[in-house]
């Protein structure tokens, strides 16, 4: 399986025009955690990419067979810089993220933003952003 997570989105339909990609940017402490779901509300089957960025996660990801129960899963954890594409059938396939594990973050990273910031130096030492890109619809 190739794979990874994000929040449930909503289609919107606006009038100028159908947004066709969805950039998602989840932020989690220490704490957070993404309950198992499914990304069901793209109304195209194109691959997912996922990039992790600060403290490492611990993912889970699972296919059901025909009668719900699971088939099979794993569980990986995420380092920072790691990226994940989900495609094929683990691109619906129930996944979350049970924990964000503090003080995991990249000594480069733990300062950041301080350098233009100084009062929010030692924010991102116990946080963890996750990027998310993928298409929503046909264009």
């Amino acid at each position: 399986m190739t794979f990874y997570c994000v929040h449930r989105t909503q289609k919107y339909e606006l009038s100028i025009a159908l947004l066709k990609l969805l950039n998602l940017v989840n932020f989690y402490s220490p704490g957070d955690t993404l309950s198992l779901h499914r990304d069901v509300s793209e109304d195209v089957d194109r691959g997912l990419v996922s990039v992790s960025i600060g403290c490492d996660a611990i993912f889970i990801i699972g296919l059901s067979g025909d009668d719900g129960i699971p088939s099979h899963y794993q569980v990986l954890r995420l380092r920072s810089g790691d990226a994940v594409y989900m495609t094929g059938e683990s691109r619906y396939a129930w996944h979350g993220v049970p924990k964000i594990i503090p003080d995991t973050c990249p000594k480069a990273l733990e300062t950041w933003p301080a350098l233009s910031h100084p009062q929010w130096a030692g924010y991102m030492k116990t946080k963890r952003i996750n990027l998310n890109v993928r298409q929503m619809f046909e264009s």
